[in-house]
This record gives C-alpha cells, structure tokens and sequence, in this order.
C-alpha cells in the first residue's frame, strides 16, 4: 500500500464538498452540444459570406490572399470544433447513461434486499420495509 503525504499548505474545502449529478441535465446538455456540432458545418458558408466578398472586392491584392488564408485556417479550427463538440457531447450522454443504469441496478438490488428482509419479517411478525426510492431517476 502506498502512502501519499499532502503537504500542509494543500487547500482542503471548509467543509464537506456537495456532489450530486442529475442524469437528465447530463443527457440535454450532451444532445445540446451533438446539435450544435452536427450543425456548425453546414453553417460555415454563411459565416463566410462577409470575408468572401471582401476577398472578391480585394482580387488582386495581397490583403485578398490573407484573407483567403485567414478564412481557410478559420474554416479547419470550425470543423475541428464542431468535431470535438459532437464528441464530447455523446460522452456526456454516455456518462448520464451510465449514472442512470447504475441508479436504477442499485434500486432494485435494494428493492429485492428490501423484499427478503419483508418477508423475513413478515415470518416473524415484525413491521414490513418501506420500498428503496432512488436519490434521483
């Protein structure tokens, strides 16, 4: 076993940190940035038209081909974000799937705890369980 030492000078919390996740935020907020994502390229044309009429106004100047470079390497980090928004968002969706499967396996695990204990009880005369309610759906 291995012992980690924090120094002194660590910051701790002043108190015990509240953490609770709510699937169903995890799931919007995961669709919201598939959407985005799946969207942004077909997008890209209309966000141009401003510096492709420039470029066109400017044929023949050098300021035409910056600017022609400028909106290429705009166009590449747009794609490569809408990429990363796509995945990131169907992580997070997988991750609310996961909290959500995990919640409803230690409901009924509790539930069919709940259900022996009752029973046991119930060959004994004592008061029946209250069924388990998870924290959150």
């Amino acid at each position: 076993m291995r012992t980690v030492t924090v120094p002194s000078s660590f910051p701790l919390p002043p108190r015990p940190v509240d953490f609770s996740v709510e699937p169903e935020l995890l799931t919007a907020g995961g669709r919201a940035l598939q959407s985005v994502g799946q969207a942004l390229p077909d997008e890209l044309p209309t966000l141009h038209r401003p510096s492709d009429a420039a470029s066109t106004a400017l044929s023949g100047w050098r300021t035409a081909a910056a600017l022609d470079r400028c909106t290429g390497a705009w166009t590449e980090r747009l794609k490569a974000l809408a990429v990363d928004l796509d995945d990131k968002g169907a992580r997070l969706v997988t991750t609310a799937a996961g909290y959500h499967d995990t919640n409803a396996s230690v409901a009924q695990g509790m539930t069919e705890l709940l259900a022996a204990d009752s029973a046991s009880r119930a060959r004994t005369s004592g008061p029946a369980a209250t069924p388990y309610r998870p924290a959150f759906r």
